[in-house]
This record gives structure tokens, sequence and C-alpha cells, in this order.
């Protein structure tokens, strides 16, 4: 199976790399074509969001003051919408680039993060992955990332 781009992804960074094999040795060869780390995906929630008055529902006797508890989760799972939707909107277009039609290529990525990406991703780009694999290869150098999905 040929795979000519390997796409290794977190909610957090993005790396990218083209794969070629030498004609005449046979050897496959692996080139980073992007880096980019997903700001959003690095903050705190925190840094998002200060504990101002209000955040917080407190009780002063029979009187509630501020927003509901609850509300906190609400804001960490759209920030998780948001930067899955901005990997998707990178994957497409680094495969654009790239002049990828019919170009196949492979996806890591944790197994919560895979089926919620291909989502959100076009038809066309989905039809063309090979192989996924339900990992965070992230952080692997582009050599063990190459056996991880030749292996």
């Amino acid at each position: 199976m040929r795979i000519d781009i390997l796409i290794t992804a977190d909610l957090g960074h993005l790396k990218a790399y083209r794969v070629s094999v030498d004609e005449l040795s046979g050897k496959t060869h692996i080139q980073i074509l992007a880096d980019q780390v997903l700001p959003e995906g690095h903050k705190k929630l925190a840094d998002i969001e200060t504990d101002e008055p209000g955040r917080y529902s407190v009780r002063t006797g029979k009187i509630a003051l501020g927003r509901p508890a609850g509300e906190q989760n609400t804001i960490e799972l759209e920030i998780r919408k948001r930067l899955l939707c901005q990997l998707a909107r990178e994957i497409e277009s680094l495969l654009h680039r790239e002049h990828s039609e019919g170009k196949r290529w492979g996806l890591a990525a944790c197994s919560e993060v895979i089926p919620r990406l291909l989502e959100k991703l076009s038809p066309s780009t989905r039809e063309r992955l090979v192989k996924t694999i339900p990992s965070d290869l992230t952080k692997l150098d582009k050599e063990e990332v190459l056996a991880r999905f030749l292996g």
C-alpha cells in the first residue's frame, strides 16, 4: 500500500510528512511538510476566561448571583469543537497545497479524535485516506512515524 502524505495530529499540534520512494534503491524517504502548533489547544481554561464577578453561581441567602456553575463544561466542549474544525481546515488546506488529487494519505490521532475529525473532512479527502492509526504520534521522530505507518 502506497501512502504519499502522513499526518499526525492532536488537539493542539499538527505534523505532516511527504513520503517518497527512491526508484533506484527502493528506499522510502520521509520529509516534513508542516509542523503547526494550534495556540488555542495549549491554553488553559483560566487563560481564556478570567474569574470575573458573576462567573460562578454564588449563594447569598435566598438570592443566587452569577451564572450557573455547570456552564464551564460547555466552554470546554466548544473549544474542542473549534479545534477539530481548525484541524480539519488545516488538513484540507495542506492536502490541497500538495496537489493531492489522487495522492493517498494516512492519519494518526488519538482514538477519540479520529472519528470526529473525519466527520469534518470533505468526502473527496476522506476517500483518499488509506490508513488511520488510533494513537498520538505527534511527539515521535519522523522515522518512527514512518515505521508505524508501514509496519
